[in-house]
């Protein structure tokens, strides 16, 4: 359902889990969480059955998404996949993140920082696209930034587009 806010852009509304109504602005790129590891798919488009995987869904075009994450270690990061020509880096950036796990579709909060970041890059997408990759440890909520200046929204339910996304926590 769209909704017409008051100052004149349109929002998706979405049915949270506790049963109150949040606004998902529209003119904003988007990060639905599908890794198996929090019961998703594992991707559909570039992935497929990864234990992380993000679908990203351009308003503008995308050529950086950055995800919060634990891990520093570049190599732990198996079985990556991505468009052509997009990398990976880890970087010791923080963002914000929650213990513990939260499942799709229930709000979150957001406590503490990770240490890390996943920086993804590549030539411009404007179409949806997923990155992903294969990690086996305990997934945690964390928020995540792209290069049109989109962000996790912490009020809005994990994984579903808006708010924020699983990623490697500790082993």
């Amino acid at each position: 359902m769209k909704l017409r806010l008051a100052f004149g852009k349109t929002a998706l509304l979405v049915l949270v889990a506790v049963g109150t109504l949040a606004a998902i602005p529209l003119g904003f790129t988007r990060i639905i969480c599908d890794g198996t590891i929090g019961g998703g798919s594992g991707g559909t488009i570039h992935c497929n059955s990864r234990q992380y995987a993000y679908r990203v869904k351009p308003k503008n075009p995308i050529t950086k998404v950055e995800i919060g994450t634990e891990n520093p270690n570049l190599a732990a990061y198996l079985n990556r996949c991505a468009p052509p020509g997009w990398t990976l880096t880890i970087v010791q950036v923080q963002r914000r993140h929650d213990w513990p796990y939260t499942g799709h579709g229930n709000v979150t909060g957001s406590a503490g920082k990770c240490q890390y970041l996943m920086r993804w890059t590549g030539p411009a997408m404007t179409t949806n696209f997923e990155l992903g990759f294969d990690l086996n440890w305990d997934p945690h909520d964390v928020h995540w930034v792209t290069s049109d200046g989109s962000k996790a929204g912490w009020t809005f339910p994990l994984g579903t587009g808006g708010g924020p996304v699983h990623a490697p926590g500790f082993p």
